[in-house]
């Protein structure tokens, strides 16, 4: 019988045997079997084999570098996310942490020299022009770095990284950019009274809270005219060419959605129903905002908007600020947080409160004025 801790045990020929599972880098496993006369002879052998695969784990794990490390995470990371999140990740090590940290000894990267790199990027992270980075950006880059780190103390390279000793960039929230009404009113009539790509684009984030991804990406099939509801399953991403000898390291293709809840249908009122059949009768391509038989780039869409914000002498704003001011509008009318959270496609109510839910100084004035109501 084996002892209590330790598989030894004495086996019918009288002999003593050991059973030892010996596991390989390369993720396979095996048992072996350890033999001796006496009960001490085997467990001597046990523990010269267990000092054997220590020292093998060592020597193994010594001179790993970061760069190493980071090349296992990415693959890693290639099961889990879209090409567009690996992109990201991808442009994140390749121009800021691997020119770094790609030699570093992974057991030896600590937190000063994490803490002196975050505070480098936040002085002067710009590459072109020296400039400091947002602290939004820096964050991403701190999240990419401490993900390889915890990988690399999950795989036994290194010890666990102590994170609280790193401060982290302030937080600055961005002030979101929404049209005030009077600008959407006039936008709105230009759009009603101009028929094309662009203009039907334009509806499609004012009156249904699209990305520019979904919308350049938007074929007619998706549109159903019958029940008024517009399937969105796809988007236009930005992804790594893996075309051989291609000029451009990156491409643009059609994904599938940012996340699950942005796969969604979204109903189309009145104002977009007519908008829609008025450019599906004259449109020649299958996509909805496209001439050819082509998807429109998103930079070229953005373009075009931007030329007919100048014609129509509005203070101009970054096109995804139509879905901010899509979401303020729905919130000004009475529209439930969960219903305008489905239509935006995320994940959870708190997103939505968060980044797209911006009071007008009239809904504050309207709001505060409740007060003046008050018995006194």
């Amino acid at each position: 019988m084996s002892k209590r801790g330790e598989n030894i045990r004495k086996r019918k020929d009288g002999r003593w045997e050991a059973r030892v599972k010996l596991s390989y880098a390369n993720g396979s496993a095996k048992i072996k079997s350890l033999y001796g006369k006496t009960y001490h002879e085997v467990k001597e052998k046990l523990l010269n084999l267990k000092k054997e695969c220590e020292s093998e784990e060592e020597r193994r794990n010594q001179g790993k570098t970061f760069g190493e490390i980071a090349g296992e995470w990415l693959l890693l990371q290639s099961a889990n996310h879209k090409g567009a999140t690996l992109l990201k990740y991808q442009t994140i090590l390749e121009t800021h942490l691997m020119p770094v940290f790609q030699a570093y000894d992974i057991q030896t990267l600590d937190e000063h020299a994490i803490a002196r790199f975050i505070s480098n990027k936040m002085a002067s992270g710009n590459l072109k022009n020296r400039e400091p980075l947002s602290s939004s950006y820096v964050k991403l880059i701190l999240i990419v770095l401490t993900s390889v780190l915890e990988y690399a103390a999950a795989m036994g390279y290194r010890g666990e990284l102590k994170n609280h000793y790193i401060a982290k960039p302030a937080a600055v929230k961005q002030e979101t950019e929404v049209l005030d009404l009077n600008s959407q009113l006039e936008l709105e009539r230009y759009i009603a009274q101009n028929t094309g790509c662009t203009e039907t684009g334009i509806a499609l984030a004012i009156y249904g809270g699209l990305r520019i991804g979904e919308i350049c990406a938007l074929r007619w099939e998706e549109v159903d005219f019958e029940n008024k509801i517009i399937h969105i399953r796809h988007t236009v991403s930005r992804v790594k060419n893996e075309d051989c000898g291609a000029a451009s390291k990156t491409k643009l293709v059609i994904d599938v959605p940012k996340t699950r809840a942005s796969a969604r249908d979204v109903p189309i009122n009145s104002k977009l129903l007519a908008i829609l059949k008025n450019w599906k009768s004259i449109s020649n391509s299958e996509f909805a905002v496209s001439t050819t038989d082509v998807f429109v780039s998103p930079r070229t869409f953005e373009y075009r908007y931007h030329k007919i914000l100048q014609n129509c002498g509005i203070t101009d704003i970054h096109f995804h600020g139509l879905r901010h001011t899509f979401a303020t509008r729905c919130v000004e009318v009475g529209v439930d947080i969960k219903t305008l959270s489905e239509l935006l496609g995320h994940a959870s109510v708190n997103i939505t409160l968060n980044t797209y839910v911006h009071s007008s100084v009239e809904q504050k004035r309207t709001q505060i004025e409740k007060l003046a109501r008050l018995g006194v």
